[in-house]
């Protein structure tokens, strides 16, 4: 009697396991939500601001960057340029690798900063301020504006 019970014990183990083989569990697939979404909970806001950390970068290498062509256009021309285009700094009129287009009339601009220039001619001598005003409906749109003037002095909510 025993033989034939400890016979169905291993067959009856082998019917559980094959029925359990078939999928998940209830509970084992609300755990997996639950911790799906504890994780886009935390990693999401990380990478929002992320992006926006890039996106000011970005700017500020643009400002960076019109800034050294004022100089360059300074030292031949004797005085600032607010034209950004070839008759003036020459900056490209779109570049692929910063997302800006820059035109002569304003400056550059993309989907989250419009970066202008202005000139001071009534100081000795000469000065220029670039400005990185935010896009209302961009990544960076609570953000105040960045300024980086000819003497190389940077607004105080630029983040490096």
């Amino acid at each position: 009697m025993l033989t034939s019970i400890a016979k169905l014990i291993p067959s009856r183990l082998n019917e559980c396991k094959a029925k359990r083989e078939g999928g998940f569990t209830l509970i084992e697939l609300m755990v997996t939500v639950a911790i799906v979404g504890v994780l886009s909970a935390v990693a999401y806001p990380a990478y929002k601001s992320y992006i926006a950390s890039a996106r000011r970068a970005n700017a500020q290498a643009l400002m960076l960057e019109v800034a050294n062509r004022q100089v360059q256009y300074m030292s031949y021309a004797r005085t600032y340029s607010t034209d950004l285009s070839s008759t003036g700094i020459n900056m490209p009129s779109s570049s692929a690798a910063n997302g800006y287009t820059c035109t002569s009339s304003g400056g550059c601009a993309d989907a989250n900063f419009a970066v202008t220039t202005a000139v001071d001619t009534s100081t000795t001598p000469i000065s220029f301020t670039i400005t990185a005003t935010p896009v209302s409906t961009g990544c960076c749109s609570t953000d105040s504006n960045f300024t980086l003037n000819s003497a190389g002095a940077k607004s105080s909510n630029w983040k490096s």
